[in-house]
């Protein structure tokens, strides 16, 4: 009598665990679909705010401003290349004068 009582016992513990398990799957797939909902709302806000020929039109001038400033800068460090070639020759020259002031 006592060893079927300690079945029983035994088997309605297991049968309140699967419970127990069944539930915490269920809370889990709950929490899954709140969070899965707050993305989709979060996404559908981004895609109302998200005008594509609006961002098209802002890449293609951020595109020509960045071309024209790569266009400025190479012209200045053309002329600062060109500004110190030119003191370099400077400095040739003077050497050269120098030395032929020595030769004479």
């Amino acid at each position: 009598r006592t060893r079927r009582y300690v079945k029983k016992f035994i088997t309605m513990r297991a049968n309140v665990q699967a419970v127990s398990l069944k539930i915490q799957t269920l809370k889990s797939n709950n929490s899954m679909a709140q969070a899965m909902k707050g993305v989709t709302k979060a996404m559908a806000t981004m895609n109302r705010q998200l005008k594509l020929p609006q961002i098209q039109k802002i890449m293609m001038e951020f595109e020509k401003q960045a071309e024209i400033m790569d266009m400025k800068e190479e012209l200045m460090n053309d002329a600062i290349d060109d500004a110190m070639g030119d003191e370099d020759d400077e400095e040739e020259r003077w050497e050269t004068w120098g030395d032929s002031d020595a030769g004479t």
